[in-house]
C-alpha cells in the first residue's frame, strides 16, 4: 500500500492558493502593470481546473501567490521608506512575505528572503541560507542593516546576518 506523502497543511496551503486565484478579478486590478496581472490571469486560468496539465505556470503558483498576497496585503502600498542606519544590529518585527533563490557559479544557491514591518516598509535578506517560516507569519528578526536601497521604485532595508528569534 502506498503511502501518502503530502502532509494535510500542504494539501490545505494548495487549496487555498487555488481559491484566491480564483476569487480575484485579474482584468481589474490596481497599482498592478498589465505584464504582472497578465501573468496572475494565466495562472487563475491554469488552476480553474483541479487537473491542469499546464504544469510551469501551476508550479509556480505557490510563489506568484505569496507576492501575490504580499504586495495585497502591504499597507501603504508603494510607501515603503528605509529602517534604521547601516552597521546597526537590532530585533526587528517582521512578517515574512516570500523567498525567491537563484544558483551562482561562485558561491551555490543564493536565497533572497523577503520581509514587510507592520509600516508597510520592505526588508530583504540576501543569503546562501533557506528560510524556513512560512509566508504570512509574523517573526521577530535579528539583523544588522546592511544598506538601503529601491528595487523597481520601492525603498528597502537590506539585512544580512538575520536570525529568527523568540
Amino acid at each position: 500500500m502506498a503511502q501518502n506523502y503530502i502532509e494535510d497543511k500542504y494539501i490545505e496551503a494548495a487549496k487555498k492558493i487555488r481559491q484566491d486565484f480564483l476569487t480575484v478579478d485579474f482584468n481589474n486590478l490596481t497599482g498592478v502593470n498589465t505584464s504582472t496581472a497578465s501573468f496572475y490571469l494565466n495562472i487563475k486560468n491554469a488552476l480553474m481546473d483541479e487537473h491542469s496539465k499546464v504544469s510551469g505556470l501551476v508550479a509556480y503558483a505557490p510563489i506568484a501567490h505569496g507576492k501575490f498576497m504580499a504586495n495585497e496585503t502591504q499597507e501603504g502600498g508603494d510607501k515603503s521608506e528605509y529602517v534604521g542606519a547601516p552597521g546597526e544590529r537590532r530585533i526587528f518585527e517582521l512578517t515574512f512575505l516570500y523567498s525567491a533563490s537563484y544558483e551562482t557559479f561562485d558561491y551555490g544557491m543564493q536565497f533572497v528572503h523577503n520581509f514587510a514591518d507592520g509600516s508597510g516598509n520592505r526588508f530583504v535578506w540576501k543569503t546562501s541560507t533557506r528560510w524556513d517560516g512560512e509566508n504570512g507569519k509574523l517573526c521577530n528578526v535579528k539583523g544588522t542593516i546592511k544598506r538601503h536601497g529601491e528595487y523597481c521604485g520601492q525603498k528597502q532595508t537590506q539585512l544580512n546576518r538575520c536570525v529568527c528569534v523568540k
